[in-house]
């Protein structure tokens, strides 16, 4: 059997073959699945996930799904960042979203911002049951998962994520993503935050701008944050 640096070597030059060639998809993937083995060690185990993630595709992001509840947190972390990005059924969504949703109070910070960064921005789906994970998150210890959380509700224009806004506008520390909850959900008593963040907020002032001027109703009904927001869920569907 080869070393565990040849194997290593192996997967990541396959990865490195089908990113952004979806035309070797079909000759590459195979061989990846093969790899694709509990038995492995860490570092291999890793590096065929991440491959796989390269693919971009829907098949290789269900094969990932098991790898999700791996003991290792190497591996549950390579597992939830190359799930979502390939995904294009609404069946394989469900599946991704549950294994994501898995890992949202998981033990490993990153784990857990990975996850809500893949339900949340990411996937392309919606139900009560993916925003009240979502609402489950607005608290974690982790600023960047709270944020993460706090962006997902937004782009579904949950009206539940307006307190959890304010108070992260409000912080001794802001980040781009609560400023972007604030466009995306676009409530007028969001408006004195912002406003006060106006007097010293340097990180990213268009949008600033652009979200005051969103919770004032002034901004083009096709505008669009970070280039898309999903539709509302329909109430009580």
């Amino acid at each position: 059997m080869a070393s565990i640096p040849e194997r290593t070597s192996r997967a990541e030059a396959l990865g490195d073959k089908v990113n952004g060639h979806p035309e070797y998809n079909a000759e590459v993937l195979p061989e990846l699945f093969a790899m694709l083995d509990e038995e492995h060690p860490v570092a291999v185990l890793v590096a065929v996930i991440e491959s796989l993630g390269h693919a971009w595709t829907e098949s290789a992001c269900l094969a990932v799904v098991p790898f999700a509840s791996h003991p290792d947190e190497q591996v549950r972390l390579a597992a939830v960042q190359s799930m979502p990005g390939g995904v294009e059924t609404t069946a394989g969504s469900a599946t991704v979203a549950a294994a994501l949703m898995g890992r949202f109070h998981d033990d490993d910070s990153e784990v857990r911002d990975w996850a809500t960064l893949g339900v949340g921005s990411i996937l392309h789906i919606d139900s009560e049951e993916i925003r009240d994970a979502l609402r489950s998150n607005l608290d974690d210890s982790d600023y960047d998962v709270q944020c993460e959380a706090l962006i997902g509700l937004a782009r579904r224009r949950d009206p539940s994520a307006t307190e959890a806004t304010i108070r992260l506008l409000t912080g001794e520390s802001v980040g781009r993503l609560a400023v972007e909850a604030a466009g995306l959900l676009a409530d007028p008593t969001l408006l004195p935050a912002l406003d006060h963040l106006a007097g010293w907020w340097d990180i990213d002032p268009e949008l600033l701008d652009a979200s005051m001027k969103a919770c004032r109703g002034e901004l083009p009904d096709d505008y669009r944050f970070n280039d898309e927001v999903l539709q509302p869920f329909p109430p009580n569907a």
